[in-house]
């Protein structure tokens, strides 16, 4: 299964440690069955739509047993990966082009002639080049499996946290082996596979040498993290200001006809909005700046309720972040940074009737189904809470029925995202539509994360 699809599992992936395992017993096996002396691991090429990330495990336990004293394995290819092109690729003249046939899945003949050529060069080199044949440099691969990173790269890294790296005495015919080693083991520690771990904050270097000498190091910073906990509240009573952690609200300044036409107003419930008095539908009502940004990320645990009515068949910006006048006025220009209820009904094949759409600053979008059930609450005043959970990657919808909670949709975040929010009731400039349009009663975040700490 492609690593793109649902149905991709990377708990199923072998861990570098077991692969090793599993790849020298298997060599042991041919050389006491067969007598053969030598085992090359050819590297095959992923589909264009997998995600490298996902089998970097992989990658690392080949290099690692290339690496590995005793076992007589090497690497047969590995540019030939990295290069290989399907033939209705339209740069025909890059190395590589006709390697991948038209549906860009299979070897061609070219293809395979070329693995065989550079697994048969790398062969010879290993067997034949002779203890004059030294290595001249050490390529270390990123996590990503395929990025090179340079000499001195720097890595920041919090305590207990890891980073994957591979390793490889180049040219890689020159049979050599290469280590890994810290500086500072109190610091960083670096295992065979390269895995590096932060153990407290500070800097130590991390190098990888070859048998010959050549080596290339990796700078890395360690900092501590403190737990760090954020609570704002608005209630919205006539003042902006925050009624938990200090964090105010003021009129946006870019805010379409924030004049005279804009007043608090309070329904027949009590509950109040600002809003254009002359025209609720009016498109230019304003939005609020946060005195302190805030985020929202897949590193936090972090709660979003609100109480509140969605005018009905509105697209309602909930919160967001500031654009400059000078960004573009279509949609792609703010797609990005925001969070919006749609009270439209969606047809045809879609599933999501009535969404409360997350779109973070980066990161996949989230959508969360109110369904037609819980629509006809929405646009009524009515509580409601966004939660995400860090470590199960969920996010939950919720509405309050009476004293309880009861969810509504809980969908699994693949990948990290960030959403840093400056705006609430619109994330746009003067130029722009979607801010909220209804009757809110309050707002309130809880985030809780952590810190930087250096010392």
């Amino acid at each position: 299964t492609s690593s793109d699809t649902a149905n991709f599992n990377s708990a199923y992936l072998m861990t570098p440690q077991t692969y090793s395992e599993h790849f020298t017993n298997l060599h042991n096996d041919m050389v006491e069955a067969y007598g053969i002396e030598y085992s090359g691991i050819m590297m095959v090429r992923n589909r264009t739509k997998s995600n490298r990330a996902h089998i970097s495990s992989l990658v690392t336990a080949f290099f690692e047993l290339v690496n590995k004293d005793g076992v007589d394995i090497f690497v047969a290819t590995r540019k030939f990966t990295e290069i290989a092109r399907p033939e209705s690729s339209s740069d025909k003249t890059s190395e590589g082009y006709a390697f991948i046939d038209t549906g860009d899945l299979h070897y061609s003949q070219i293809g395979y002639n070329y693995h065989g050529t550079e697994a048969a060069t790398n062969f010879f080199g290993v067997i034949y080049g002779g203890p004059s044949y030294k290595a001249t440099d050490v390529e270390i691969i990123d996590t990503d499996g395929k990025t090179r990173l340079e000499n001195n790269h720097e890595i920041e890294l919090a305590a207990g946290k890891t980073y994957q790296v591979a390793a490889l005495a180049v040219p890689r015919d020159c049979g050599e082996n290469v280590t890994y080693a810290s500086t500072n083991t109190d610091v960083v520690t670096v295992d065979q596979f390269g895995l590096i771990k932060g153990v407290s904050a500070g800097t130590a270097n991390v190098t990888v040498t070859a048998e010959s000498g050549a080596k290339k190091t990796l700078v890395i910073t360690v900092y501590g993290v403190a737990p760090v906990v954020y609570n704002y509240r608005w209630d919205f009573n006539g003042t902006l200001t925050s009624s938990k952690d200090k964090n105010d609200l003021t009129l946006s300044p870019l805010s379409k006809n924030n004049g005279e036409n804009f007043e608090y107003y309070s329904n027949s419930s009590g509950y109040t909005f600002y809003h254009n008095k002359t025209d609720l539908t009016n498109l230019g009502r304003p939005d609020f700046v946060v005195e302190k940004p805030f985020t929202f990320d897949s590193e936090s645990d972090w709660t979003l309720e609100w109480r509140g009515a969605v005018s009905d068949g509105n697209q309602c910006l909930l919160m967001g972040q500031t654009i400059p006048e000078s960004v573009g006025t279509t949609a792609s220009d703010h797609y990005a940074g925001y969070i919006y209820m749609w009270t439209k009904a969606w047809t045809g094949s879609n599933p999501a009737y009535y969404p409360i759409k997350f779109v973070p600053n980066s990161g996949n979008t989230v959508t969360l189904d109110l369904t037609e059930t819980y629509y006809k609450k929405m646009i009524s005043v009515n509580t409601w809470k966004i939660e995400y959970d860090k470590d199960a990657k969920t996010m939950t919808l919720s509405w309050k029925n009476g004293s309880s909670w009861t969810k509504i949709d809980t969908e699994k975040v693949s990948g990290t995202f960030s959403m840093t929010i400056s705006n609430i009731f619109g994330r746009l400039n003067g130029k722009a539509s979607q801010n909220f349009v209804g009757y809110m009663d309050y707002i309130d975040v809880h985030i809780e994360t952590t810190k930087k700490v250096t010392e």
